[in-house]
């Protein structure tokens, strides 16, 4: 651009606005428009070049002037053009300069290029530049002496707005101060506060863990708690796995949204199951020989369970099974040593296998069967008549229990045959529980195992006669075999005589008088009467 155009620029420069320095601006602003080659320079042959206008030397004078004097007094300098007049001196009446072209004014105007484009053709001469040399400084002249008018005549609100710039200066000055002390507390708060943010962080991670910690603990706990059962089990020591399994199952309650915990559900289910099935088979085993340390082991379990009732279901549903049973293996063992291993004998049902029994094995089958299912009725009668209190007084118990018969000679056939029986099984030995070893009658542990031993002894003593009935109706299946007619009379004899006892022993054992067994061992006795005559005829 035109230096034309930064000449207010070049006029105000500085903080404190030295005006006497403009007109050697001014000058130093031509010498710049020469070398840049806005204005040719001189030839050489010629040694006289445009001098330095007359108003501008006084303008340069008249702004050292003003420069010297004080503050207060510069207010006071006049701003009309008469009064500047004689500050800058007199303006010589000289020819009319020509207004400078408005394209100069232009933000992107290039004054060279217009400069050369605008040189008429055939003016090369260096009076020619020298013309438009002298043209464009008094245009200069002018304008500077415009320029110089309208900024002395603005000369108070420059000097405030001066001012003004001055106190925004040392206000900027001021505030880059506090910008910087602000950013370097910022800096140093911002480290502050990274290191609060990883205390923080790490004040939470510890916390987190130590709200955890319990939850471990406890799981530890559920874990070692579950092994314990596990040993319990395995020692069956049932009562102390049940009465530790609430516990577990409470923990494992409380923790219920955990996988982990799930998982533990899962395997308490699985083990219960097996517990179960295990607590089956001793019950099974009770069943088939009574011993008072495993019906003691069974009953606290089951009464720990809640289920005493099922567990007596449970047991009388054995007790006839094993009559079942035991009768069937008795006949097919008996056939299989007789006439050696058949597979097909498996499949025959019990009364099948009667119809095979021959002469010579009629008596041992009878004979083992009655056994076993005098063995039984000795289990069944052993848990019904146990009592946690007395222990030892089966006599009595057999003498009341055959009171209600009725019959003086079946009640001393079972006293003679029970209390044989229940010395043999029940020896001395010690308590499943140590609590209840060492707990007086009146212990809440006590009292639930009697009232659960009373439940069981109730529950039997209802389905005493179910037992005695299956148990006669098998005897019913084996006496009506043809080998029973053809027996000799002294083992018919030998086997009515052990029929008789064991109803007598039956009758007392159910309380009340078998007529229907009595029966139909009357209708056996007369067809093996008919059956002697009529060999005996023939």
């Amino acid at each position: 651009p035109s230096p034309l155009v930064f000449l207010p620029l070049l006029l105000i420069q500085g903080g404190g606005m030295d005006l006497s320095r403009v007109g050697e601006r001014l000058l130093s602003s031509v010498r710049s428009a020469r070398s840049l080659g806005l204005i040719p320079p001189t030839p050489a042959p010629v040694p006289s070049r445009p001098e330095v206008p007359a108003r501008a030397a006084a303008a340069a004078a008249a702004a050292r002037a003003i420069a010297g004097l004080p503050p207060h007094e510069r207010i006071n300098l006049p701003s009309n053009s008469e009064d500047l007049v004689s500050i800058y001196g007199s303006n010589p009446q000289g020819p009319a300069v020509g207004e400078l072209e408005e394209v100069f004014y232009e933000e992107e105007f290039d004054p060279i290029k217009y400069i050369l484009a605008n040189i008429s053709e055939g003016a090369g001469d260096a009076t020619y530049f020298d013309k438009q040399s002298t043209l464009r400084l008094a245009q200069l002249d002018k304008i500077a002496e415009r320029l110089s008018h309208h900024v002395m005549g603005h000369h108070e609100e420059m000097v405030k707005g001066m001012q003004l710039v001055m106190e925004l200066e040392q206000d900027l000055k001021v505030a880059n101060v506090i910008c910087m002390n602000g950013r370097r507390h910022i800096s140093s708060s911002k480290n502050e506060v990274s290191r609060d943010l990883v205390v923080n962080v790490k004040s939470k991670k510890k916390q987190a863990l130590l709200d955890v910690l319990p939850v471990l603990t406890e799981l530890r706990h559920a874990q070692d708690m579950q092994m314990e059962l596990e040993t319990f089990v395995e020692k069956e020591n049932y009562f102390q796995a049940f009465q530790l399994l609430p516990e577990y199952l409470q923990i494992l309650e409380n923790y219920s949204g955990l996988s982990a915990v799930q998982e533990m559900g899962r395997g308490i289910e699985a083990w219960l199951a097996r517990t179960i099935r295990k607590l089956d088979n001793h019950l099974l085993g009770v069943c088939q020989t009574f011993s008072e340390e495993s019906y003691l082991t069974v009953i606290d379990a089951f009464a720990l369970m809640g289920d005493i009732g099922g567990m007596a279901e449970k047991m009388q549903s054995f007790f006839l099974q094993e009559v079942l049973s035991r009768t069937h293996i008795v006949l097919k063992e008996m056939l299989e040593e007789e006439v050696g291993n058949n597979t097909q004998r498996n499949r025959f049902t019990y009364s099948d296998l009667c119809v095979q029994v021959p002469e010579s094995k009629l008596r041992p089958c009878l004979l083992k069967t009655l056994e076993s299912i005098f063995s039984l009725m000795r289990s069944y009668y052993a848990i019904m008549s146990f009592c946690p209190e007395a222990k030892n007084n089966t006599s009595q118990s057999a003498s009341g229990t055959s009171a209600d018969t009725g019959r003086s000679h079946s009640s001393a056939v079972v006293n003679q045959d029970d209390v044989a029986a229940t010395k043999s099984d029940r020896m001395p030995s010690s308590v499943s529980n140590p609590d209840a070893s060492t707990s007086g009658t009146d212990a809440p542990f006590y009292q639930l195992r009697k009232d659960a031993t009373k439940l069981v002894a109730y529950t039997f003593e209802r389905g005493r006669r179910n037992l005695w009935q299956l148990a006669t109706s098998r005897l019913s299946v084996l006496l009506a075999c043809s080998a029973v007619s053809s027996t000799s009379i002294y083992q018919f004899l030998k086997n009515y005589e052990d029929l008789t006892i064991f109803i007598l022993a039956g009758e007392a054992f159910c309380g009340f008088e078998a007529s229907e067994f009595r029966q139909k061992l009357k209708t056996v006795c007369l067809n093996y009467i008919v059956t002697f005559h009529r060999q005996n005829i023939y």
